[in-house]
């Protein structure tokens, strides 16, 4: 009984082994934000905690080194496709022929994401964001989001998963290098005035002093109102589909007056031609580096 004991144990974790190596094998042949890294790794350290906190007693150490090892070697590799995945990406973008490359394959490839987010990259719909003027590294990083499951939407989460990774920086580097144009929707002056002190409040540090969007973070200057204040309520509701975001607890503290502040704000916010120029320059040297 106790080899048999013993044999149901070591069978049970070769499959666990399997099943393990294969999880994070598949999830190495693609992109992810290495911002999902650390929360990735928490999660397989509790499973790991939970296993050893039930495993039989029988199974001899050497099993459970063996085990150890493996998990290791499957982040490394884990982590290993993503640092070649960026390093394709900034190569392309340090290039200036091979960037112009990009854009006219993105054009193409773009066509469908216009229906909705237009073909200049300027929404047609108010819940549905501009993609114009938008950080490469982030639209990049949030299309391996939605390829992964990390971000969920019925339409975004089928389309990424249809474009190659070629693809995918092709189309954010269209995207990026598209205007943003301003939007004449009327806005209530003491409700925008109200959103640029909770914006230079809270959002500053992420986002920048003019809403520019940082080199992981997106632009938020001139997004649709309503687009802004769905988003800010999902994150403060703590909606499934942006689990594991920073921005739940940020938004947590954000009264659901604030947010409609700040979707006000930024709606009108605008940057200068010059601030545009040297947003542009940031960015393309943000993305080289």
């Amino acid at each position: 009984m106790r080899q048999q004991g013993a044999e149901s144990g070591r069978i049970a974790w070769r499959n666990v082994m399997r099943s393990t190596e294969a999880r994070f094998r598949s999830q190495a042949t693609t992109f992810i934000d290495l911002g999902q890294v650390p929360r990735r790794v928490g999660n397989l350290k509790s499973a790991a905690q939970r296993c050893l906190q039930h495993r039989s007693p029988r199974l001899p150490d050497s099993i459970m080194r063996t085990f150890l090892c493996l998990l290791l070697s499957c982040l490394a590799t884990f982590a290993y496709a993503n640092e070649e995945a960026m390093k394709r990406f900034n190569y392309l973008m340090g290039d200036e022929t091979l960037r112009q490359q990009a854009f006219e394959a993105g054009r193409e490839r773009a066509l469908f994401c216009g229906y909705c987010h237009g073909e200049n990259g300027n929404s047609k719909r108010p819940h549905i964001p501009n993609l114009a003027s938008q950080n490469p590294i982030y639209l990049f990083h949030s299309f391996e989001k939605f390829a992964s499951g990390e971000r969920t939407d019925f339409v975004m989460s089928k389309l990424a998963k249809s474009l190659t990774l070629e693809d995918r920086v092709n189309v954010a580097v269209y995207f990026s290098q598209q205007k943003v144009l301003a939007s004449d929707a009327p806005v209530d002056p003491a409700l925008s005035k109200q959103g640029a002190a909770v914006f230079q409040r809270v959002c500053t540090g992420c986002h920048g002093a003019r809403a520019q969007g940082m080199e992981t973070t997106p632009r938020l200057a001139g997004q649709p109102e309503e687009y802004i204040r769905t988003e800010l309520t999902r994150f403060r509701t703590n909606d499934p589909s942006r689990g594991g975001s920073v921005m739940i607890g940020i938004d947590s503290q954000l009264s659901e007056t604030e947010i409609g502040a700040l979707a006000a704000y930024l709606l009108r916010l605008q940057l200068s031609p010059s601030e545009e120029q040297a947003n542009v320059a940031r960015l393309h040297k943000l993305a080289a580096q």
